[in-house]
């Protein structure tokens, strides 16, 4: 919130193992630029790849954001608008059909929050930033958004290679890298090394008596390439934005049901008493080939007979042989 915007609080590094409050984000970066004028190795740029990204340079600072468990919060519900973060507009509740909210999550005690932000922050100077408390450039502590939370920067060390001066130990710190090995020779990947620094934070705080989960849940492991995170954000949208439409229809549509029902009756139903078509019976059945009656099979044997007994014809014939139907068609002479 903006009216709480002055209860933020900033610090930068002293330069002798603490951190005093800062007026201004210049200070930061001066502290930063005076530690990277000390690197042993010169800056690199970045530069742009195939995809158009920037990389490949030095990376002179990291940053850490940490959030107050919501164990330590209060939880202020419908404080805000929820924003689809693709089209910048407001969603839609699928349930209502109005326009959602999201709920605000505020330190229940500020002093708590200011012991856990500390006891994070000691952590973070002992095991996480290389060159300890004198690698965090500054912090940032901010109540006014949700949750709150603490941001630091910074993560030079000093290079035993060259006393007096500093390297950049990102690789070393959170990627792979040939000189971080395990006990079999195995270089260790960067997400075990921030496995295990998750996991060390959190016995960290629950030593310190802090409530917090001290299981990974489910929620951890879940991940999304940026492909099917907008894929799903897309459809996401589209149900919403169909789930707004039904709903607005909806009384309308009972609306004119109910109407209709009202000036033509009920809906006609088959009653359980109207009788259905059957499949038919062997009795029922019709015959694929009916056989003719007594009289019919006389007749057709006499004619049969008739036919037998005509004298053949050598070339065809344009007479009609008495009693037959159709002239005669030339026979073959044998």
């Amino acid at each position: 919130m903006v009216a709480e915007e002055a209860d933020n609080e900033s610090y930068v590094n002293d330069g002798e193992g603490g951190f005093r409050l800062c007026e201004d984000i210049r200070e930061v970066m001066e502290y930063g630029d005076a530690r990277a004028a000390r690197l042993s190795r010169k800056i690199t740029k970045d530069k742009k790849n195939k995809r158009g990204e920037m990389v490949g340079g030095t990376v002179t600072t990291t940053t850490f954001l940490v959030h107050l468990p919501r164990t330590m919060c209060v939880e202020q519900p419908d404080f805000y608008p929820a924003i689809n973060p693709r089209t910048g507009k407001r969603r839609i509740d699928p349930e209502t059909g109005e326009p959602a909210s999201r709920s605000r999550w505020v330190a229940r005690d500020r002093d708590e929050a200011d012991e856990y932000f500390s006891a994070v922050l000691e952590y973070l100077g002992a095991n996480v930033v290389p060159g300890g408390m004198d690698g965090i450039l500054g912090i940032s502590l901010s109540t006014a958004r949700t949750p709150s939370h603490a941001r630091s920067r910074g993560h030079l060390r000093d290079d035993p290679k060259h006393p007096g001066s500093l390297r950049q130990d990102w690789s070393r710190a959170y990627s792979e890298h040939r000189d971080v090995r395990d006990e079999d020779g195995r270089r260790v990947p960067g997400w075990e090394k921030i496995r295990d620094l998750h996991v060390g934070l959190r016995e960290h705080l629950i030593a310190k008596g802090f409530d917090i989960e001290r299981e990974s849940s489910e929620r951890s492991t879940e991940s999304l390439a940026k492909a099917e995170y907008v894929a799903s954000m897309q459809a996401l949208e589209t149900a919403e934005e169909t789930l707004a439409r039904v709903a607005k229809l909806e009384p309308e549509a009972r609306a004119r049901l109910s109407a209709s029902l009202k000036q033509h009756g009920s809906v006609p139903v088959r009653s359980s008493r109207t009788p259905r078509p059957r499949a038919p019976t062997s009795s029922t059945r019709p015959s694929a080939t009916p056989r003719p009656s007594a009289p019919r099979r006389a007749r057709r044997d006499d004619r049969k007979a008739e036919l037998r007994d005509r004298p053949r014809l050598g070339v065809f014939s344009r007479q009609r042989v008495s009693g037959s139907p159709r002239p005669m068609r030339p026979t073959p002479r044998r």
